[in-house]
């Protein structure tokens, strides 16, 4: 009896190590699959295969794309190094992504000038800022290749800077919660100043930061002209209710209850189901309360 229940225990221990390794085949199988999709005679199967498989970021496809750039021509190569240019954009290993970016760069001084345009709009998906040179010279190529070329260069330029601006907000946020507000104040106003059209979204933030700044320093009149504009310039800004929260309460510290009633108002109005209004409800019926007392005080 002992025995047959060992038989039957070890039956369902192999059982189960089969139901889980399934999915682990099938991934196999689906990527296998894929791979074999991106030699299919119809381009448009290519092109979406080569997508999805960028998108996954798998190293098998990566080198089968690398593979795809060295030995293929036409149509295929040039989904090969779009694929592999999106695919590089989220690849976190820098001795992998220097390896296929040496490739790609290759490519920019290929005799098909349909190569060369390819080349160019995948470092410019990349944002690489070693192709800058070799772009810039291409610039002055064959129609197709030089406007490919010069859209590289922007993105390049955009991404550059956009990624200056991460860092700049970044340093600030981090003194921000750390208590620093003094130190953060000049990361700030770095973003405003690089970005005054609020290209990279984070002008917007960086000036609402300086209000709160201004705001919890006792500066109240200079936070509600920094607050006003915004509410101006940026009236669908993500953290609205933020902002009709911090002004009203600088109205309110400066003894102007009708002006902090009424953004109470507007902030009951604007966001009836937003965070910040569940979170103080308690608080807002006493402030609209006692500010309605002295609405016509100021």
């Amino acid at each position: 009896m002992k025995f047959c229940f060992k038989i039957f225990f070890c039956l369902i221990l192999i059982s189960n190590y089969s139901f889980y390794a399934r999915p682990v085949d099938l991934w196999a199988d689906e990527l296998s699959s894929s791979l074999r999709l991106l030699y299919s005679e119809k381009k448009i199967i290519r092109d979406k295969t080569a997508y999805r498989l960028a998108k996954q970021g798998t190293e098998e496809a990566r080198r089968e794309f690398i593979s795809l750039i060295q030995t293929a021509n036409g149509d295929l190569k040039e989904t090969a190094i779009i694929a592999l240019g999106m695919l590089e954009v989220r690849n976190t290993n820098p001795q992998k992504r220097r390896i296929s970016l040496d490739i790609l760069h290759s490519q920019l001084k290929n005799r098909n000038w349909r190569i060369r345009q390819t080349a160019s709009i995948a470092l410019g998906i990349i944002g690489d800022k070693r192709a800058i040179t070799e772009l810039k010279k291409l610039s002055k190529d064959c129609e197709p290749v030089r406007e490919a070329a010069k859209s590289a260069l922007d993105k390049i330029e955009y991404l550059t800077k956009l990624k200056e601006i991460k860092k700049l907000w970044k340093e600030g946020d981090e003194r921000v919660d750390r208590g620093n507000l003094k130190e953060s104040f000049s990361f700030f106003k770095q973003i405003i100043a690089q970005d005054k059209e609020n290209k990279f979204g984070f002008t917007d933030d960086a000036e609402f930061s300086l209000g709160y700044i201004y705001a919890r320093g006792g500066r109240y009149k200079k936070a509600i002209s920094i607050f006003n504009n915004l509410l101006d310039k940026y009236p669908n800004f993500e953290k609205g209710d933020k902002l009709l929260y911090c002004l009203a309460l600088c109205y309110l510290n400066l003894g102007k209850y009708k002006a902090g009633n009424e953004t109470l108002l507007l902030l009951k109005q604007e966001f009836p189901d937003g965070q910040v209004t569940r979170n103080i409800q308690g608080l807002l019926e006493r402030l609209l309360k006692n500010s309605a007392i002295s609405d016509y005080n100021d």
